[in-house]
């Protein structure tokens, strides 16, 4: 399945979403206009806003309406990515320099500040305290997460749950701000807000499972970074936090990531090694968990079309390449 079947009743809401990233960003003038230039081109595949509009669907809100909230969403994506590009030293997203290979480390950073300050400044005209509050909190938490995931580089003893919390306050909560954010803006009942925050944490906590997965199983063609870029930065994912539970060599690989030992070589073993030890199916199988746990909070929610298209969306992100 493509995105454009899943986003097909959200591809008129996603366009307007491009033009008002490209009018805010175009207009910034100097010195921002080849930076934010250079981000557009580089975009995404805009799922948290297609949630976003995908759960406001369920009480007919007008998507039009609701433009700043899903433009302030792309923006905190975008800022907290080109944060991490700067932490990480990444030189490559999506297949394209990124803003700190480009233009330095200082730039970076400040450019992702710039571009929070432009959501925030978004949310604060679109006058909804709620949202604003939320999105706040929201910022706050990904820190937290990125921050944890920074002290436990190059450790070979987290634990299953050290992970899971790491990429729930990561992803897990950016999904969910994005379906919760659609309630706060319809007037949801408090059971509905529940059920919305419930699907997009675990489509979060799904999504980010699988990413980390392709981190092995993809290409540089598709995924746009070189194979084990995680595990080059020391991050410990899923997939080999599996493999250091289940191989018989488990000591010897955590010997290497502990001392930073980590070349071509380790990361080519190490791919190996998750295949012949069955850990991408693990990981997999631990993805699909959490998207019926997601399906379950989709079912919770009013009878719309729309419940299906988010039971769809899960699917897609268990089986994708990209």
């Amino acid at each position: 399945m493509k995105n454009l079947d899943i986003y097909a009743e959200n591809l008129a809401p996603l366009r307007q979403l491009e033009e008002g990233l490209s009018i805010l960003l175009e207009s910034a003038g100097y010195p921002m206009e080849k930076i934010n230039n250079h981000l557009l081109c580089s975009s995404g595949k805009r799922i948290r806003p297609a949630l976003f509009y995908l759960a406001l669907g369920f009480w007919g809100e007008e998507p039009a309406s609701h433009l700043p909230v899903a433009l302030a969403i792309e923006l905190i994506h975008t800022a907290t990515l080109v944060h991490d590009d700067v932490i990480d030293c990444s030189v490559k997203r999506r297949g394209k320099q990124t803003i700190n290979a480009v233009w330095g480390q200082q730039t970076a950073v400040l450019t992702g500040d710039y571009l929070f300050a432009e959501a925030f400044s978004l949310l604060a005209a679109y006058g909804n305290i709620d949202v604003l509050r939320r999105m706040a909190a929201l910022v706050k938490e990904i820190s937290v997460g990125e921050i944890q995931q920074q002290q436990e580089c190059y450790r070979a003893d987290i634990s299953y749950d050290d992970y899971y919390g790491r990429i729930s306050k990561k992803t897990a909560s950016f999904f969910s701000a994005c379906t919760s954010c659609a309630g706060l803006v319809s007037g949801a009942d408090n059971e509905s807000l529940a059920a919305l925050s419930e699907y997009g944490f675990h489509l979060g906590m799904a999504y980010q499972i699988i990413d980390d997965l392709l981190d092995f199983l993809g290409s540089e063609e598709i995924t746009g970074k070189p194979v084990g870029e995680d595990l080059r930065q020391g991050i410990v994912t899923l997939p080999v936090l599996h493999l250091l539970t289940v191989s018989p060599q488990r000591s010897e690989f955590a010997a290497k990531i502990s001392r930073r030992q980590i070349d071509d070589q380790f990361i080519s073993t190490i791919t190996h090694e998750l295949k012949e030890n069955k850990c991408l199916e693990f990981v997999q199988t631990v993805a699909a968990g959490f998207v019926q746990q997601a399906n379950k909070g989709a079912g919770k929610l009013p009878s719309h079309p729309n419940r299906e298209t988010l039971r769809q969306l899960g699917n897609f992100i268990v089986e994708r390449r990209f």
